[in-house]
């Protein structure tokens, strides 16, 4: 959208911009994972916001995301984590998932939760010759601890085969726990 001077800008050309709720789960009990489907291909990107606990016996799990129920080795990723004092990076290619996170797992100190931000770029133009990229951040704390506290940022890619209408959210081990929340929003 651009204007020149002079010119108004409407309502409608507003809210054309501005940032459109896709869809908000919040889990009344626990599930295995979560999708979005189908998400319309006229957004451009997509934001993610994530709030989750897991139900496993660990205090952090991984939070992985697939597109279009695509399990194949397409995707690539690369973390860089900060927990306590100590920063690691890990790299992934050809992965079955692609990892956006960790989760406060079900070993966690009671009542705590993880939160996230993914942003999915280029949404509208996934395709066979168009990769959709990805970048994200999270903190996860399970105690009342700075030692139990990690923040992460991500980075990453899918090279998928067709148009991609869907994605979806698991926890690598156990299911996310009731009172998680998930908010998808489009962006023009």
């Amino acid at each position: 959208m651009s204007f020149s001077g002079g010119s108004k800008v409407t309502a409608s050309q507003l809210n054309n911009q501005a940032m459109q709720l896709v869809q908000n789960i919040v889990l009344g009990s626990s599930q295995p994972s979560v999708s979005f489907n189908p998400i319309a291909a006229s957004f451009n990107h997509l934001r993610l916001l994530w709030h989750v606990r897991t139900t496993s016996g660990n205090v952090v799990d991984n939070v992985t995301m697939q597109f279009a129920g695509d399990s194949g080795n397409n995707y690539d990723w690369q973390i860089m984590a900060g927990l306590n004092a100590t920063v690691s990076t890990t790299p992934s290619l050809g992965a079955s998932s692609i990892l956006v996170g960790s989760g406060v797992g079900g070993a966690g100190s009671a009542n705590f939760f993880s939160n996230g931000e993914v942003d999915v770029l280029g949404w509208s133009q996934s395709s066979a010759t168009h990769v959709v990229t990805v970048t994200g951040k999270w903190y996860a704390c399970w105690s009342n601890s700075a030692a139990t506290s990690q923040v992460g940022t991500m980075g990453g890619l899918y090279t998928p085969s067709a148009q991609v209408t869907s994605l979806s959210l698991a926890p690598a081990a156990g299911s996310f726990a009731a009172g998680c929340v998930f908010s998808l929003y489009g962006l023009n």
